[in-house]
């Protein structure tokens, strides 16, 4: 296949799965119930797209997304997850996986998600709670919980990659 045609196609699966990426993120502010888990789906199209282009191409795809959103979807506030961690994480996931170390990797994995858990923390509290005054939940759960459904999501998120990249053309690990 010549250079060209394997940019056509990189350029036409960009588009494929933004739309994909939008749709997603689209339902998760208008469908109650399920939002992380379309989350979690959005998060899928850019690790696909970053495993057929470049780290620089996936970071592109990221914000032209976020930004696509935003401008798109209805409830703006909503769409926090995806810029702050789901469009985020699957950018900085390929080079966590390829620590050698389980326990090593296992532990930037949660540095990484921690980082980002205390930033979005803060900025919900920020921008949403600012004069409201909540009633005190212990925070220790809300954080030990979502150290659980991270590593959940973080497993299942790998084993998608491999099968979307073993069933589907053109997501073979080209570059």
């Amino acid at each position: 296949m010549t250079e060209k045609k394997k940019n056509a196609g990189r350029v036409a699966l960009g588009g494929v799965l933004a739309a994909l990426t939008i749709v997603t993120l689209f339902l998760a502010t208008v469908i109650p119930g399920i939002e992380l888990t379309l989350f979690a789906i959005s998060s899928l199209f850019v690790a696909l797209y970053l495993a057929e282009t470049s780290l620089a191409a996936g970071f592109l795809f990221y914000a032209a997304t976020s930004v696509l959103a935003v401008l798109i979807t209805p409830a703006k506030l909503s769409l926090i997850p995806y810029p702050l961690f789901f469009g985020l994480y699957p950018l900085f996931k390929p080079a966590l996986d390829r620590i050698v170390s389980k326990p090593l990797a296992l532990t930037a994995k949660l540095i990484v998600f921690n980082g980002i858990w205390l930033i979005g923390f803060w900025l919900f509290k920020q921008l949403v709670f600012g004069s409201i005054k909540l009633p005190a939940y212990p925070l220790y759960l809300l954080w030990a919980g979502s150290q659980l459904l991270f590593l959940l999501y973080d497993a299942i998120l790998s084993r998608l990659i491999v099968f979307a990249r073993q069933r589907i053309k053109g997501l073979g690990g080209s570059r």
